[in-house]
């Protein structure tokens, strides 16, 4: 995974995601696609903020 040095967010791709969720790049970009994580898209290149993507993953106790 690499790091930002402009603003110490922590910029990954959809296969680090999928690694760290043990579930495939397709269900990332999903995920992506249904509005679940955060991404940010500059031409073709689709990049994700780690923190907010376990944010929105693990951080949400929505259910009651």
């Amino acid at each position: 995974m690499k790091t930002s040095t402009t603003s110490e967010t922590n910029w990954v791709k959809a296969r680090d995601i999928a690694r760290r969720y043990n579930v495939t790049e397709r269900a990332v970009y999903g995920w992506k696609d249904e509005g679940r994580i955060p991404h940010i898209k500059i031409g073709k290149v689709v990049r994700f903020d780690l923190d907010a993507v376990i944010e929105a993953i693990e951080g949400k106790g929505t259910q009651a």
